[in-house]
């Protein structure tokens, strides 16, 4: 566990039970661990974990109130197994509250309803889960970080801008493994839900 405190967000990016397929403070609980970045990151599926499952499609919302500072989409859905290691996040939706910034990726190609300069609040829908980038089988990345740089961030990463640090996260009131709870962190394994 980290000896920050956690950033509380108001809602899940989805609705429905999803299992958290990586989520943690630990190596292995969350492959993202040890990318400044991604340190906290969630990946997100619904149903059975394979190349195929019931993620793709699904409605995606924002998790708390901002400005959406970038959305990009227009890039191709992967077939299961493959990725696309040029555009790392695909389609995604990058919105700022407050200081700092949720990154939603790999959404579906044309699936998303809002644009630079949109104003979204909690549990507005912003896309639908996809299989673009960096992806092998549709899920949904979810992380919070503490600045807007996030190109190619890891600690290996040599640059003059400063490296975002990721958050960790917990929602302030959630369904997990079939128990209400409030201002829960989810990690690997857990089923979640908004309560």
């Amino acid at each position: 566990m980290s000896d920050t405190k956690p950033v509380v967000l108001k809602r899940l990016p989805f609705d429905g039970e999803w299992l958290v397929f990586w989520g943690g403070d630990t190596k292995e609980q969350n492959h993202h661990h040890g990318n400044t970045a991604q340190n906290f990151a969630f990946d997100f599926v619904e149903g059975a974990v394979g190349d195929r499952n019931d993620s793709f499609g699904q409605d995606i919302f924002a998790t708390d109130d901002g400005i959406v500072v970038e959305a990009v989409e227009g890039i191709r859905d992967n077939d299961p197994m493959h990725t696309n290691d040029y555009m790392l996040l695909g389609n995604h939706v990058v919105i700022q509250h407050g200081n700092l910034f949720s990154i939603t990726a790999h959404l579906q190609q044309g699936s998303l309803l809002v644009r630079k300069g949109d104003k979204v609040i909690s549990g507005q829908k912003i896309g639908a889960c996809g299989n673009s980038g960096n992806s092998s089988e549709s899920h949904l990345h979810f992380h919070l970080q503490d600045s807007f740089n996030y190109t190619r961030i890891n600690d290996d990463y040599k640059s003059k801008q400063p490296v975002a640090k990721g958050c960790e996260v917990a929602f302030k009131e959630i369904i997990v493994n079939g128990e209400a709870k409030t201002k829960q962190l989810p990690v690997k394994g857990d089923k979640v839900r908004n309560l």
